[in-house]
C-alpha cells in the first residue's frame, strides 16, 4: 500500500500492531485509510476490533506502526485526538436516578464545559439531535433501551466530536429499535462525521454502514 499524506484521510493506520504482555498478538500490521462516512469493523470475538478502537481512543499504545486521527498521531498527540473524539462503549451506563439533561450536564462538566449557559445550550442541541428533546426531564432509568443508547450517543456528541467511535451500538435493542438506530447513525454520518461501528454480525454491519472492514 502506498504511503499517503497524513492529513488526507480522516483516519490513517499504517502497519499497526499490538502485542499484549501475555504474548497475544491482537493486531498485526493493520493498514487502513478512512476518509468519511459510516464504517463498520467486522470480525469474530478476539479479532482485535476492540483493541483497534482502544488505540484510536488513546487508551492503548500500539507496539508498532502508526495511527493518525485527522493528521494527529494517537500517541504523540493524544490530547488533540481526545479533543475531537466521542466514544460510546458497549456497556454504556450512567446514573439512572438523574434526568436525561442532568446526565449530559454531568458529562459536559467532565469534558471541561464549565460555563453554565453555553453548556445548557449545547445539551439542548444534542438532545434535539438524538431525538430526546421531549425526554429531557425523564430519568435515565425510565428510558427505553433505544432511548438509553441515544442518551449514550448524546454524551459522545457534547464536544462537537469529529470522530465518533461506537462499540456495538445496537447491543440490547430489539429488531425494530436496531433499524431505527441504524437510520439514525446514517443521518449522523451525513455531516461527514466519521463513525466506526463495531459489530460481530457481518449482515448487521453491511446493512448499517457505507463500508465494512
Amino acid at each position: 500500500m502506498n504511503a499517503r499524506t497524513p492529513t488526507k484521510d480522516k483516519i490513517s493506520l499504517e502497519g499497526l500492531s499490538l502485542r499484549y504482555a501475555s504474548g497475544v498478538q491482537a493486531l498485526d500490521g493493520v493498514d487502513l485509510q478512512i476518509e468519511s462516512g459510516l464504517f463498520g469493523l467486522l470480525g469474530p470475538n478476539g479479532a482485535g476490533k476492540t483493541t483497534l478502537m482502544r488505540i484510536l481512543t488513546t487508551l492503548l499504545k500500539p507496539t508498532a506502526g502508526m495511527a493518525r486521527v485527522f493528521g494527529h498521531d494517537v500517541v504523540r498527540n493524544a490530547g488533540q485526538v481526545r479533543s475531537m473524539l466521542g466514544y460510546l462503549p458497549q456497556d454504556f451506563q450512567t446514573y439512572d436516578q438523574l434526568k436525561a439533561w442532568e446526565v449530559l450536564d454531568y458529562y459536559a462538566i467532565l469534558n471541561g464545559m464549565t460555563e453554565r449557559k453555553p453548556r445548557r445550550t449545547r445539551i439542548d442541541e444534542v438532545l434535539t439531535l438524538v431525538g430526546l428533546a421531549d425526554k429531557r426531564n425523564q430519568r435515565a432509568s425510565q428510558l427505553s433501551g433505544g432511548m438509553y443508547r441515544r442518551l449514550g450517543v448524546a454524551q459522545a456528541l457534547l464536544t462537537n466530536a469529529k470522530l465518533l467511535i461506537f462499540d456495538e451500538p445496537t447491543a440490547g435493542l430489539d429488531p425494530a429499535q436496531r433499524v431505527r438506530f441504524r437510520n439514525f447513525l446514517g443521518e449522523l454520518s451525513r455531516d461527514r462525521v466519521v463513525i466506526l461501528s463495531r459489530t460481530s454480525s457481518p449482515i448487521s454491519a453491511r446493512s448499517a454502514t457505507n463500508s465494512p472492514y
